[in-house]
């Protein structure tokens, strides 16, 4: 059979030209539904800055920890040493520091049980309050002092019925504040010195209070077990490589001086557990 030797012919040239003008076509939509796009544009911006001025601030404080060998571990061959017993004893480690017994420590030691935030307008507070730091007239209306506003507590003590239950404080002027309680009832004090109510064993003691008149905090004291969890999901603990035997603890909390200062606890908590523990292996 003959083969065809017959050169292609030419593309056809309304064909390109067809491409030309789907072209132009869509330059001409674009170009018709610029004011659309624009708009989208705009509103994913907004959207993006609204976004990042309305997420509360979170700082994060790591710490390293090396496990100790433990005697009847350093009894074994080196070989079966590290292949019994490095991944299972990382493993209790972990466990032990999420353990209630440390973290219950932690807690006590911080006092993380009593917890305090600005009564800021709900779903746009966060993004109300750091918006004040470039509107002045923003921050009169919020009664807010931008980046020097503290609230520090040296004694809180609630009934076990007001347990997790929100008391409004109110500053004043020359450091007074009013304290209203889950009973509606209102009372008066002065920062420094110790308010308490005999009726209802609620104790109050306010050490440092920096706020305009008018400012408003929500106090409250949670229970042992909803600090030891709220302490738990900040709390993360990692070994740093595969048998290292390096644990790194990391915790998230909402100011640099909470992060630095929990996370201590807790280290501290685990080492003396720790200790203990040695101790008593050793008597036995």
């Amino acid at each position: 059979m003959p083969l065809d030797t017959r050169l292609p012919k030419p593309s056809n040239p309304h064909q390109r030209g067809d491409a030309d003008i789907d072209l132009a076509e869509l330059l001409l939509s674009l170009w018709l539904g610029r004011t659309w796009i624009l708009l989208i544009l705009v509103t994913s911006l907004l959207g993006g800055v609204f976004h990042y001025l309305n997420t509360p601030r979170s700082y994060r404080a790591d710490a390293l920890i090396q496990i100790e060998q433990r005697r009847s571990a350093l009894a074994l061959p080196e070989s079966l040493r590290n292949l019994a017993d490095n991944e299972a004893r990382t493993i209790t480690e972990i466990e032990i520091i999420h353990s209630r017994l440390v973290l219950g420590q932690a807690v006590s030691a911080v006092n993380f049980d009593w917890h305090h935030t600005p009564d800021n307008p709900p779903y746009v507070g966060e993004f109300l309050v750091n918006l004040a730091r470039y509107v002045p007239g923003l921050a009169s209306y919020l009664r807010h002092i931008p980046g020097a506003e503290t609230l520090q507590l040296e004694f809180l003590q609630v009934p076990p019925a007001w347990l997790g239950r929100p008391i409004l404080l109110t500053a004043g002027e020359e450091g007074t504040f009013s304290i209203r309680m889950p009973d509606g009832a209102e009372r008066h004090g002065r920062v420094g010195e110790l308010l308490r109510d005999a009726d209802t064993s609620f104790a109050l003691k306010v050490a440092k209070l920096t706020a305009l008149p008018g400012r408003r905090f929500v106090l409250s004291q949670r229970d042992e077990f909803s600090s030891i969890r709220a302490l738990r999901n900040a709390l993360q603990v990692k070994e740093l490589g595969r048998q290292s035997g390096i644990l790194r603890l990391s915790y998230t909390g909402r100011s640099r001086e909470e992060a630095e200062r929990v996370l201590s606890a807790i280290t501290q908590a685990y080492v003396r557990q720790n200790v203990g523990r040695g101790a008593a292996e050793a008597d036995s």
